[in-house]
């Protein structure tokens, strides 16, 4: 469909939102599901967390791993169940699974009387990080379309959300975040700012979470199938023919031996 994926020996696999973790303490149940074939995902999740920047943020966390050079994720949002509490959902990136790594994150919030978006930020846990409001209060219904970014801005991040025809709604302040790679995490969380527990049962639903490295664009899907690595081999016919295939570490060149008649 007009995408180039040039193939590799690696079996990671940055196409698929298959793994899930939960971020700090206490721990929030979650399940994430994607419809057959397709970006379309609903996440659901359930417990106290403490979505923030400092040493109590937590959070459910459905990811892959992506080169350092990622440049750009966005998910386009579909809706967001409203309960009573302060819950909240959307796309992150951090350095590592660990509650003190650093991270950016910007989400819609839900609560019974007014919808937002805020983006928080942090580099360890010794150091409170920052928040910024994105987009101010709005109807439930407005956000149903729109379009949540994370974007590099020189060396820092930006939060940002496009209203569902397209157009900029809101922008975060540029953010140093610390990701040391070569590998970081991105992908969906969940979360509230609440501490009465039974006010956290949620549902959020999206598609389309897009990864962008170096011109590329990569839309993430449930799927676990290795289109991109090269790691299964065969012996067509008989007699057998003996081989090994190597590929330099992170790269696309490989190396092929054969024996035998």
């Amino acid at each position: 469909g007009g995408v180039q994926t040039v193939i590799t020996g690696s079996e990671e696999k940055p196409d698929s939102l298959v793994s899930t973790a939960h971020i700090g303490a206490p721990s929030r149940t979650g399940t994430i599901s994607f419809t057959t074939d397709t970006t379309e995902f609903s996440m659901t999740g359930m417990g106290q967390v403490r979505t923030e920047a400092n040493v109590d943020s937590s959070a459910f966390f459905a990811y892959t791993r992506v080169p350092l050079d990622l440049t750009k994720l966005s998910l386009k949002v579909a809706s967001f169940w409203r309960s009573n509490g302060s819950n909240n959902a959307g796309i992150m990136i951090r350095d590592s699974l660990d509650a003190c790594s650093g991270f950016i994150q910007v989400g819609l919030w839900q609560s019974t009387s007014t919808s937002y978006v805020r983006s928080f930020y942090k580099n360890r846990c010794d150091q409170d990080g920052g928040a910024d409001m994105v987009v101010g209060d709005n109807s439930y219904s407005s956000f149903q379309g729109a379009v949540l970014e994370l974007l590099k801005d020189g060396n820092q991040w930006r939060a940002r959300v496009e209203t569902p025809n397209g157009s900029q709604w809101g922008q975060s302040s540029a953010r140093s975040v610390t990701l040391n790679g070569p590998w970081i995490y991105v992908g969906v969380y969940m979360g509230s700012y609440n501490d009465n527990v039974g006010e956290h049962t949620n549902t959020f639903t999206g598609s389309d979470l897009t990864v962008y490295q170096g011109g590329v664009q990569t839309v993430i899907t449930g799927s676990e199938e290795k289109p991109d690595s090269l790691v299964s081999t065969a012996h067509i016919g008989a007699p057998s023919r003996t081989g090994t295939i190597s590929f330099t570490t992170d790269t696309t060149e490989f190396s092929m031996t054969g024996m035998g008649q």
